[in-house]
């Protein structure tokens, strides 16, 4: 299971952002700290858990952010590019 955390988070960040969200409200939805989601809208693997955690968070964020469920699934697969 691999995909590419860093346009996945890109896509979170903007859509955070879009949405005025600040990193400590998504930090507080989620029961994450807010590095954690700081890393995963960087793509920084190195300062991530296990790889099974992530794909959970990311699920989680995009969830909290509205974010079409069938893109997300594409974006997981690597069959989409931005």
């Amino acid at each position: 299971m691999s995909f590419d955390l860093l346009q996945i988070g890109r896509l979170l960040k903007e859509e955070r952002e879009e949405r005025a969200i600040s990193l400590s409200d998504v930090s507080e939805a989620l029961y994450v700290r807010k590095s954690v989601v700081a890393a995963l809208e960087a793509g920084r693997w190195e300062l991530l858990p296990h790889q099974v955690y992530v794909k959970g968070y990311v699920k989680q964020y995009a969830r909290y952010l509205g974010v079409n469920q069938d893109l997300l699934q594409q974006l997981f697969a690597g069959s989409l590019s931005c």
